[in-house]
């Protein structure tokens, strides 16, 4: 699979090879305009800070994260196959996790 490699200035497109026990970059030829453009605006994407709600549904409050990390969290982990869950303080998740205790 290739990607865009970023070197000296100048933006490549490259693939990851393995030379004996080694990983490098192997530079397939320069990259595009139309892909470096492309490049930089997925790059920039990913860093957009957006805000999430509190997972305490007796909670009002904002978290502010990036879009990639957001992306994360709501996402399921295969490893662990079980959601994260997010709250805008220590004390806010305690309060939510003992009410959940209570109920069950």
């Amino acid at each position: 699979m290739s990607f865009i490699w970023r070197m000296n200035g100048s933006f490549y497109l490259a693939e990851r090879v393995r030379v004996g026990t080694e990983w490098k970059n192997k530079i397939i030829r320069r990259a595009t305009e139309d892909e470096i453009k492309l490049y930089l605006e997925l790059r920039e994407h990913k860093y957009i800070t957006v805000y999430m709600t509190c997972d305490n549904p007796s909670c009002d409050r904002s978290v502010r994260t990036t879009r990639n990390r957001k992306m994360k969290l709501r996402t399921e982990d295969p490893k662990k196959g079980r959601l994260e869950f997010v709250y805008c303080s220590k004390a806010c998740r305690e309060k939510h996790l003992s009410d959940l205790t209570a109920k069950g």
